[in-house]
């Protein structure tokens, strides 16, 4: 890798010069600092949601008006379904900020590449995501004003 990285554009390739290394290295070192918060926040949200399910279930039980009628047990699998969701994110984020440090130590052509796949596998899944969450306000704004004119008509 060090020929790809530090050679000139004489054969079509880019280069990385140390300036550029050293904005990835600082780039893997956040990213590898954020997946290991993010894993550590959610394994707080999954104790949440098993709290919900467990301890909370006789409380919600006695205030089902408060909940509109929601048990301690859709609770607790939202916050999981919620958690499973957050990991992937999370995985990939993880590693690409590895692959990242193994690549710009050891000059390794195969783990920048998979540093990037990885990063872009990050951004493709939250684009995704975005995606359906924009597609669900749609919907929720779509049936709040038909709902609201059923209402008043």
């Amino acid at each position: 890798m060090n020929e790809v990285l530090d050679n000139n554009h004489s054969n079509g390739s880019m280069t990385f010069n140390p300036e550029i290394k050293s904005y990835l290295s600082e780039v893997a070192k956040w990213a590898k600092f954020m997946a290991i918060l993010g894993f550590v926040m959610l394994g707080l949200m999954m104790l949440v949601g098993l709290a919900m399910g467990t301890f909370m279930s006789p409380m919600l039980g006695e205030a089902s008006e408060l909940t509109g009628g929601l048990s301690a047990g859709f609770f607790m699998i939202y916050f999981l379904i919620v958690a499973l969701i957050y990991f992937f994110p999370l995985l990939y984020l993880y590693r690409f900020a590895k692959n990242m440090q193994t690549a710009i130590a050891a000059d390794d052509q195969t783990s920048l590449a998979i540093s990037f796949k990885n990063l872009k596998s990050c951004y493709k899944f939250l684009g995704i995501l975005m995606i359906i969450g924009l597609a669900l306000y749609g919907v929720m704004i779509i049936g709040g004003i038909f709902f609201g004119a059923m209402a008043n008509g």
